[in-house]
């Protein structure tokens, strides 16, 4: 039975595992990029924005890095499997560990994300995004509603 096939073929099925690990990959390289200092050795150092953070799962290997453009950011992640195909991952697998990289990196909404295969072991994704910033628009806005009280 294929990915598409069954009684709830529209419920996509993820990975937990593989989320997990992504999860943890993208929230480690997410912060330390917004931070701008890293812990190298024992000395404070911006972080290379041209370095690749990975983590391997049952074999798969999972790349990521995150490059900051003025206007927008630029998502750059790889799925490996070293020794097989990517072809070799059964159909049911395959749609699993894809879709645990689309929760986990790629917004919803946003710009589809370009995929390429590399090397006949490696996919690579690649997604740009402009951040939310936060501003606040109105400074010192009391709700008549209550909300927060002005500082005194």
């Amino acid at each position: 039975m294929g990915a598409l096939d069954g009684p709830n073929n529209r419920i996509l099925k993820v990975d937990t595992k593989v989320q997990d690990a992504l999860e943890s990959l993208s929230d480690h390289v997410d912060n330390l990029m917004r931070s701008g200092l890293a812990l190298r050795g024992s000395v404070y150092k911006a972080p290379d924005r041209k370095e690749v953070y990975t983590v391997k799962v049952d074999g798969v290997e999972f790349g990521y890095r995150l490059e900051d453009h003025q206007i927008y950011m630029r998502r750059v992640v790889y799925m490996k499997v070293p020794g097989y195909r990517i072809s070799d991952i059964s159909e049911d697998e395959r749609a699993r560990i894809m879709t645990a990289l689309f929760n986990v990196f790629f917004l919803p909404g946003g710009k589809v994300p370009e995929s390429r295969q590399i090397a006949p072991d490696c996919l690579l994704f690649v997604h740009d995004f402009v951040p939310d910033i936060l501003v606040e628009k109105k400074p010192g806005l009391v709700s008549i509603a209550g909300g927060w009280e002005k500082p005194n």
